[in-house]
């Protein structure tokens, strides 16, 4: 996949990402991270942006996969490199935006939600307009979800730890929906399943410590 010198060490980190462990996944996720972020220091710029291509396109693969394996390994790719600049940042975490959608729409399984919404708290951080545009939908998306009641399986726990994810990493927009937020939470406070009903809770929690922190802020002017 990589066309530069360090060919071997990140096909191999890919390779670790399939291992049952999360001790060898976790390192083949740093390993993957410290091989492309030398790349990026010594390849010619046209010569990176193929590789992120490659690796755009293996995660688009992962996301897509049957295997709830597979899928966590996409998000671990996304965690890895998000942050690693390149000459087309804007096309890059479009990408990665549009995976992390898919993930959250059609997962089932907590631990992958989990991790997905965890990428998205930190592609929210990241800011710019093609992150922006992202965020603001799929907060819009997660109220929608927490109201529904067509009970589809993991998007009311999905729409609670994105939520939780926003409030704390764009504070600013998700003030701005805070109203909406209160109306509908209670809907996943009181789901049947304890794992929607404490996600809502830690939501919540983040909402209350993002007032807090804003009134200190308007107080202190």
């Amino acid at each position: 996949m990589s066309t530069g010198a360090h060919y071997g060490q990140l096909e191999r980190h890919l390779h670790e990402l399939r291992s049952r462990s999360d001790d060898v996944r976790l390192g083949a996720a740093r390993g993957i991270r410290s091989v492309v972020a030398q790349e990026a220091r010594e390849l010619p710029s046209d010569i990176f942006a193929k590789l992120i291509g490659a690796l755009s396109r293996h995660i688009f693969e992962l996301a897509h996969a049957h295997d709830a394996h597979d899928r966590q390994s996409g998000v671990l790719i996304i965690e890895a490199i998000i942050d690693i600049e390149t000459d087309n940042d804007a096309a890059k975490l479009s990408r990665f935006a549009t995976c992390l959608h898919r993930l959250l729409e059609y997962s089932t399984d907590a631990i992958t939600i989990t991790m997905s919404t965890r990428a998205l708290g930190r592609l929210a951080r990241l800011g710019g307009s093609v992150t922006a545009d992202f965020v603001e939908v799929q907060l819009k998306l997660s109220l929608e979800w927490l109201a529904s009641g067509d009970r589809v399986e993991g998007r009311r726990l999905a729409a609670a730890l994105v939520l939780r994810e926003l409030a704390d990493n764009v504070p600013t927009l998700f003030s701005l929906h805070v109203g909406q937020f209160l109306a509908q939470l209670w809907h996943a406070v009181y789901d049947p399943k304890a794992q929607v009903r404490e996600a809502a809770v830690a939501a919540l929690a983040a909402c209350l410590r993002m007032i807090g922190a804003r009134s200190t802020v308007h107080a202190a002017q």
